[in-house]
């Protein structure tokens, strides 16, 4: 009986929720930088053989940040964007939820425009389609998945995932043998990069920390993803052990191969096909560019999904006169800004899919280092382990609350970013306008997840 609930437990439908999250994390960096190979050149491989090496510890440092930026969220239910970054940085948040808004809206549309030129253009080369007309194409489905929010993204990407993992098993199994001589032989040659950047062993551990600062617009649009879906530790720890493993063989496997094809491959505008055309074979051909298509609209939708999900749910729209439509309509609010957003993108994307990935990736690695890698990484943990005890005491008590009762003392309304509109209610709501429900009170009606 124990054997049949244990194995309930693992292929029921928990495990199916969990692997939605582990498709929202895949599939998010699984974008342009990844699907080319630039992120693979531009932090690992451009070190010369020890990026084999680096790019292991980049991984293991990447798991940490992801485990305890969920669990953050699973424990505090902070599942809003601009919620959860003030747990992370709570005392300071007052400082470092502005900022970090700024933030986004100048390195996310950077991604956005990356994923948007890399749409276009494989559907420019590939189906015959006039370049800006792609790139219409791709704005207007980048908008239509992201209006649909993170629900219908986590099944449009658990599909496009299962794709590109079986696309860059076929790349590595056949680009192993192809690469494997030239491979080893940067190693036992100890070929290491050049110049004062690549030819150094000390900016080869920066570019590991540089690397994870980056992945963090990754993991500011996972509390959304996780809702409803992580109800313990051992949820979390499993997103990141799957996750973990698809990640590894990415990123370790793939660098393998590119550093069969490195220096002489280091003109190349998109990386991995250089690596892929090298091959000469024909299925492999066709299949690549598919991949690059599902890496590109798994990506880029996300960061549209987070900037919209943030920016329409500020407090400055609750103070518009009642008649004021965008006040009223959650849609149109989220569907004006989503458009404003791409086309900022947009304009991004005309300077080209190469400049964007060989030069703007690396200055926003470390615009994201001082306000979220340093906090996340050395700060998060002893939060979240103090937050857990005082769940199991029953005297759980967020950044969110505690903000929300000091709004309250000063009678200044507190607007409900923690929770989602499905799960305030319109009696709660009215409680809420009449000064009758606090933010405070009304979280504690919601039961915290449990350990």
């Amino acid at each position: 009986m124990a054997k049949q609930e244990g194995k309930k437990s693992l292929f029921g439908p928990q495990m199916i929720l969990i692997l939605g999250v582990v498709w929202v994390w895949f599939g998010a960096q699984m974008g342009s930088g990844t699907a080319c190979g630039n992120n693979h050149m531009n932090y690992f491989v451009g070190f010369g053989w020890i990026g084999l090496i680096t790019v292991l510890l980049a991984m293991a440092l990447e798991f940490w940040m992801f485990y305890w930026g969920m669990e953050l969220s699973r424990v505090t239910k902070a599942h809003h964007f601009s919620s959860w970054m003030r747990e992370v940085t709570y005392p300071y948040d007052k400082i470092f939820v502005p900022l970090f808004d700024v933030l986004t809206l100048i390195v996310f549309p950077v991604y956005i425009g990356s994923c948007l030129a890399g749409t276009a253009e494989i559907t420019s080369q590939y189906l015959g389609l006039p370049y800006m007309l792609a790139l219409v194409c791709a704005v207007i489905l980048f908008m239509l998945i992201a209006i649909y929010g993170m629900k219908l993204l986590a099944k449009v990407q658990m599909v496009l995932s299962a794709c590109i993992i079986g696309v860059i098993i076929y790349f590595l199994i056949i680009g192993i043998p192809a690469n494997f001589d030239a491979s080893v032989s940067r190693i036992t040659n100890n070929m290491l990069g050049d110049g004062d950047v690549y030819g150094s062993l000390a900016w080869a551990l920066m570019y590991v920390v540089l690397f994870v600062a980056m992945q963090f617009s990754n993991l500011s649009s996972m509390p959304a993803a996780i809702k409803g879906r992580l109800h313990s530790k051992m949820d979390t720890k499993k997103v990141v052990a799957i996750t973990g493993f698809f990640l590894i063989i990415v990123y370790f496997a793939m660098s393998f191969v590119l550093l069969g094809r490195w220096p002489e491959n280091l003109g190349a505008e998109i990386f991995t096909l250089e690596a892929v055309q090298a091959l000469n074979d024909p299925l492999i051909q066709v299949l690549y560019p598919i991949l690059l298509f599902c890496a590109f609209i798994s990506t880029g939708p996300v960061f549209v999904f987070s900037l919209t999900d943030r920016w329409a749910s500020l407090a400055f729209w609750d103070k518009m006169d009642e008649k004021n439509i965008l006040k009223r309509n959650v849609s149109l609010r989220r569907g004006l800004i989503g458009a404003i957003i791409l086309a900022i993108a947009l304009y991004i994307s005309t300077y080209g899919f190469g400049f964007v990935t060989h030069y703007m990736f690396v200055f926003t690695s470390w615009a994201f280092l001082p306000f979220c890698f340093i906090p996340m990484v050395f700060i998060v943990p002893f939060r979240v382990r103090k937050l857990r005890n005082e769940a199991r005491e029953g005297k759980l008590v967020t950044a969110n609350e505690i903000r929300a009762a000091e709004a309250a003392e000063k009678g200044v309304a507190f607007h409900i970013e923690g929770l989602g509109e499905d799960e305030v209610t319109e009696e709660e709501e009215e409680a809420i306008a009449k000064g009758l429900l606090t933010h405070e009170a009304l979280q504690a009606k919601h039961a915290h997840p449990q350990e």
